[in-house]
């Protein structure tokens, strides 16, 4: 079993960011700050508060984290974490809502708000990607200290399908 370590700070002044560091036996993995960048028609939604925690919970062996981040135009930025340690399983997840006021008469359940998100994950910089053609995966590979290659985790997109032919169907 591996020593996985998790930090989450997120009272800094820069409300955008949440400073992340994922530790796997000793050595880096995630380090820095995760941000996230939302657009509504082109206009970048600012955050209107400070990042709330929503939930946590630390149970059988997994350990979960719901923060809040309050944005322009009555949206929200729900960030989640979520560590399996004995599944050696991290999930991180963005949620975009809206709690706006706009009359019902204009929007029904059906309606489309086009958002578009960027966001970015400080990987250490011990970390190589590989990625293969034909998969939305990535293998991540790490050196140590001492200068071997040792394989360290894989990057799995939870809403895109296993393979490249597929997005595009």
């Amino acid at each position: 079993m591996q020593d996985i370590t998790i930090a989450v700070h997120y009272d800094s002044p820069d409300f955008e960011a949440v400073q992340l560091e994922l530790d796997v036996q000793g050595e880096p993995l995630l380090f820095g700050s995760w941000d996230a960048r939302i657009f509504h028609r082109g206009r970048r939604l600012r955050p209107a508060g400070g990042w709330t925690e929503n939930a946590v919970s630390h149970e059988n062996h997994c350990d979960f984290l719901e923060l809040d981040l309050p944005l322009e135009g009555g949206y929200r930025l729900q960030r989640f974490f979520l560590l399996d340690t004995d599944d050696q399983l991290l999930i991180l997840g963005d949620t975009i809502l809206w709690d706006g006021d706009e009359p019902q008469k204009k929007r029904s359940r059906s309606t489309r708000i086009n958002l578009e998100y960027e966001s970015t994950l400080p990987f250490a910089a011990n970390l190589i990607s590989n990625a293969e053609p034909e998969a939305t995966e990535l293998l991540f590979e790490r050196t140590r200290r001492d200068g071997k290659t040792k394989s360290s985790f894989r990057l799995l997109p939870l809403s895109l399908p296993e393979w490249t032919e597929q997005i595009d169907a």
